[in-house]
């Protein structure tokens, strides 16, 4: 009788944990299916570009995402965002402002009428034209080869442009285009710095940890670990939502013991490439973003730290400055104003009154060059006062995310308007 419930109770579990697992693989299964067509509409409308790399489709209406927020992206006949899907004229009897940046200029996640420029535009719609031509990861050497497409190339009249420099510029400049400006004979002024200094960054990241985890050296204390555990983990990882992260809490917790600390050092190591984040420190929050990825993360808080500056930063910011210089060479040559914005990301407001490095280096720029500088930095240091950061943070940024929300584009809107001369 008890071999025969013993029986009928381990028949019941195996079948219970089997509908279980094929309920969890079908689920998985489906919702990567939906996750794949809405990344491959994300891609169809991203496009590359035979001279400024990349830049959106022409002439679409779609709903975008960005991580979970919904909104409506499009683009007019150029490909630029835009409020409705119109044919740009190349010469109208407005005059006509050109916006330029990254992802910031770009307002990702936020639909043409909720970004900065956007609202600049219905601020001034009367009597000015607005083109937006943000696009995300470009730097001062893209925003130069457009400028210069669409003027030059296309035709188009602009009358003045405002250059938003970003932050991660100067890393982009130095590393992700190194081999574009090879391509174009215009190789950066270094030789330590290249496309295999940016091939390092990757191999030491997370998108390579569990490739790498697989051939970590183990010392004594740790060879009883059995690497197809390891292999079992990653297996129900991919396949599973449910099933393990509990599977995962209860190996971690309770059978892996004192050996989990042998593995999460090897993770340490590789996750802080240059040992920036060795303990809690001002960098590290559960209301704002720090990219877990080194070369992202380095992208992001080298302006604020000395090590990284000498190491890359200046580098990247004087590889920045030679084609804001070209930038000004062209606008100068056809009588187009030009402007320069630059704005804080949130982990630089921990550091405020202080003024970072690529605060620093792009007043000096602007001053010596005679040119119209949007400073948010200072913008956001007036509203900072007599208030907590973190609450300003919280207000002002997408949360867990570097880019500004509606709120923070708004800021940004009312501060170019006010500062506008016209």
């Amino acid at each position: 009788m008890f071999i025969r419930n013993y029986k009928f109770h381990f028949f019941l579990i195996i079948l219970v944990s089997s509908l279980i697992l094929g309920l969890d693989i079908g689920l998985t299964s489906l919702y990567k299916y939906y996750r794949y067509n809405k990344s491959q509409k994300r891609k169809s409308v991203r496009i590359k570009h035979p001279v400024y790399h990349h830049t959106f489709k022409p002439m679409i209406s779609i709903d975008d995402f960005y991580g979970p927020m919904k909104y409506q992206l499009i683009t007019n006949s150029l490909g630029f965002k835009d409020k409705i899907r119109r044919n740009v004229k190349k010469k109208i009897s407005k005059k006509r402002i050109l916006f330029i940046g990254d992802s910031f200029t770009e307002g990702v996640g936020l639909k043409y009428e909720e970004t900065f420029v956007g609202l600049v535009h219905s601020k001034i719609n009367k009597d000015f034209d607005v083109l937006n031509a943000g696009r995300s990861s470009y730097c001062p050497y893209l925003s130069f080869l457009k400028i210069k497409d669409l003027v030059a190339e296309k035709n188009y009249v602009i009358n003045e442009i405002f250059v938003f420099i970003d932050v991660s510029d100067a890393q982009d400049e130095l590393f992700r285009y190194f081999k574009l400006k090879v391509k174009n004979n215009l190789i950066p002024d270094t030789t330590r710095y290249n496309q295999n200094k940016y091939r390092n960054y990757l191999n030491n990241s997370l998108i390579a940890l569990e490739d790498k985890l697989k051939d970590i050296s183990m010392d004594s204390s740790n060879k009883s670990i059995d690497l197809s555990i390891y292999r079992l983990k990653r297996i129900l990882e991919k396949k599973t939502t449910i099933i393990y992260p509990v599977l995962n809490y209860i190996y971690d917790r309770y059978l892996f013991g004192e050996n989990n600390k042998v593995i999460n050092t090897k993770y340490q190591k590789v996750i802080d490439y240059y040992k920036i984040i060795n303990k809690k420190s001002p960098y590290q929050g559960d209301y704002y973003h720090i990219a877990s990825i080194p070369y992202y993360r380095d992208g992001e808080i080298w302006t604020t730290n000395s090590t990284l500056y000498e190491e890359w930063g200046k580098q990247g910011l004087d590889e920045s400055m030679k084609y804001m210089d070209s930038i000004k060479v062209f606008c100068d040559s056809r009588k187009i104003k030009m402007n320069i914005g630059i704005y804080p990301y949130a982990n630089e407001l921990l550091f405020m009154p202080s003024q970072s490095y690529h605060e620093k280096y792009w007043i000096e720029y602007a001053d010596q060059n005679n040119i119209s500088l949007f400073n948010i930095y200072d913008d956001f240091r007036q509203r900072l006062k007599g208030k907590e950061k973190k609450i300003f943070i919280k207000e002002n940024y997408i949360v867990n995310d570097v880019h500004f929300n509606f709120a923070g584009n708004v800021k940004i809107a009312d501060y170019i308007i006010k500062t506008l001369d016209y």
